[in-house]
């Protein structure tokens, strides 16, 4: 894909609305490498809010991964039932394992997290990107629809899997501030460029196909 012309102006308009809109979650903080990883799982598929109180019981009962891994699953369950996705249970009970085994470490390759219970592309991406400072770019069901609706194409459950939409993320990722870029990115689509967009509050309607498609409708 060629590079995009509206890549600078995109990330500028998205830091500069993250910086006019801060929102505040727990594990936005610093927090160990293991509830790091561990709440980007829980936040698959789960709105972010509903994580909240999930997320605070969870470190109080599991403060290390020996305590996760050491756990019945049936108290993991318990702990996570507010999410749904019950079947997380089994995968971090397993993940607690690997990461007892490993002396508690956690590594910072992305081709390692993905061997681990439970990890997918996204969880690693996100560990990485908002908790290591590695740069990674983020895609989920959200920032395809962002991504979609700003270069007019149709997408689907399956777009975020496509090799040129992973490029499309890495081009507009930029290489410094890719951490409040990912946020805002993540902040964006759950305020403003929702299923049902707020278009009269986004400032990227004036380059969106998707936006100006409406006005003429």
């Amino acid at each position: 894909m060629k590079t995009y012309e509206h890549k600078r102006e995109i990330q500028s308009i998205l830091l500069q609305w993250a910086k006019e809109n801060p929102i505040y979650f727990p594990w936005r903080k610093h927090i160990s490498r293991f509830h790091a990883l561990t709440v980007e799982i829980l936040l698959q598929r789960t709105k972010a809010e509903q994580v909240v109180p999930v997320f605070h019981e969870f470190r109080n009962i599991f403060p290390t991964a020996k305590e996760l891994a050491t756990s019945q699953i049936a108290s993991i369950r318990r702990v996570i039932r507010p999410l749904g996705l019950l079947w997380r249970a089994e995968y971090l009970k397993s993940l607690g394992t690997e990461i007892t085994r490993s002396g508690g470490r956690i590594t910072d390759e992305y081709s390692s997290l993905l061997s681990l219970p439970g990890v997918g592309p996204y969880a690693a991406s996100a560990y990485l990107s908002l908790h290591r400072g590695i740069k990674q770019s983020i895609v989920d069901s959200n920032v395809v629809r962002l991504y979609c609706r700003l270069i007019d194409y149709s997408y689907d459950g399956e777009t975020r899997r496509k090799s040129w939409l992973v490029h499309f993320a890495d081009q507009l990722t930029p290489k410094d501030k890719f951490k409040q870029y990912n946020y805002a990115l993540l902040d964006f689509t759950r305020e403003v460029c929702k299923p049902k967009p707020v278009c009269q509050n986004c400032p990227l309607a004036h380059i969106c196909p998707h936006y100006l498609a409406r006005l003429k409708s």
